[in-house]
C-alpha cells in the first residue's frame, strides 16, 4: 500500500511539472526559451541532491547520536538508583584516604558545568588509597554477588556499544566480583594478594566515582527533581540527608 502511495505521488508530480511546462510554453510560445530553463533545471539537480543528502545524512546522524546519549544516559540512571550508590558506600569503607577525595565528590546544588568537568579531571589522577579488611571484602563480595544480575542485564544492552568508558567501568565491576567470588575465605590471604585485590577495589571505584560525576552533571541539567534527590543520598556527604527539612 505505502509503495503503491509513494508512486502515484511521483506519477502526479511529474505530470504536474509537464502541465506547467506547457502552459508556459502556450502562454509564451518559446520552446526554445522553455528547453533552456529545463536544462538548467536539470544540471543544477545534482548539486541540490548532494546539498540535501548531506544535510539530511547530518541531521540523522545527529538526532541518532543524541538518541544512543539518552539511552545510555538512561543506562547509567539505572545503574547507580539499582547499585552504584551502594557499591560507592561499600568501595569507600575500603578506601583510607577518604577525606582527600572528597573535595571532588562533594556536590553542591550552585556547582557550575565546569565545576563537574575540573572534578571529573581531578579524579582521573587523584590517588586512591586502598587498604582492605577482612570484613571490607567479606561484604563487598556479598554485594557483588547480590547485583551480579543487574550488571548483566546493563552490560547486554546494545546502548552500550557506543560507550567504552561506561562499558570499560561495568568490566572492571566484573573482574573486581569475579576476584572476590573466586576466594572461599578471606582471613588468610598473603599481602600480595591483598594488594591485587586493592589494585581492582582502586580501578573499579575510580571509573564508578568518574560516572557518578558525569551523572549529577546530566540530572542537574535534565531532571531537577531527580538531583535534589541525589544530591540528599550523596555517599561521601555525611551531612547529607534524605529526609527534606
Amino acid at each position: 500500500m505505502k509503495k503503491n502511495s509513494t508512486l502515484t505521488t511521483i506519477i502526479f508530480l511529474l505530470a504536474l511539472s509537464s502541465a506547467i511546462y506547457l502552459i508556459q510554453i502556450s502562454l509564451f510560445n518559446s520552446p526554445k526559451d522553455t528547453l533552456f530553463g529545463l536544462l538548467q533545471d536539470f544540471a543544477f539537480l545534482p548539486i541540490s541532491v548532494a546539498l540535501v543528502t548531506v544535510a539530511l545524512s547530518k541531521m540523522i546522524e545527529e538526532r541518532e547520536k543524541q538518541e544512543r546519549l539518552n539511552k545510555t544516559n538512561k543506562l547509567i540512571s539505572v545503574f547507580f538508583s539499582e547499585f552504584g550508590i551502594d557499591l560507592m558506600r561499600q568501595l569507600f569503607s575500603c578506601v583510607k584516604n577518604v577525606k582527600e577525595i572528597s573535595s571532588c565528590l562533594n556536590v553542591k546544588a550552585e556547582w557550575s558545568l565546569r565545576d563537574y568537568d575540573e572534578a571529573s579531571n581531578k579524579l582521573k589522577t587523584l590517588k586512591i588509597v586502598v587498604e582492605s579488611k577482612r570484613m571490607c571484602l567479606v561484604e563487598l563480595r556479598e554485594i557483588l554477588e547480590k547485583k551480579r544480575g543487574i550488571l548483566m542485564v546493563i552490560l547486554s544492552n546494545p546502548a552500550l556499544l557506543k560507550h567504552e568508558a561506561f562499558t570499560d567501568m561495568i568490566w572492571a565491576i566484573f573482574h573486581l566480583s569475579d576476584q572476590l567470588l573466586a576466594r572461599d575465605r578471606f582471613d588468610n590471604l598473603p599481602d600480595t594478594d591483598i594488594n591485587h585485590l586493592n589494585i581492582d577495589i582502586e580501578r573499579a571505584l575510580r571509573a564508578i566515582l568518574i560516572h557518578w560525576i558525569g551523572y549529577m552533571k546530566h540530572v542537574r541539567t535534565c531532571y531537577p527533581y531527580l538531583f535534589s534527590l541525589e544530591l540528599r543520598r550523596n555517599p561521601i556527604n555525611e551531612d547529607a540527608e534524605i529526609i527534606v527539612k
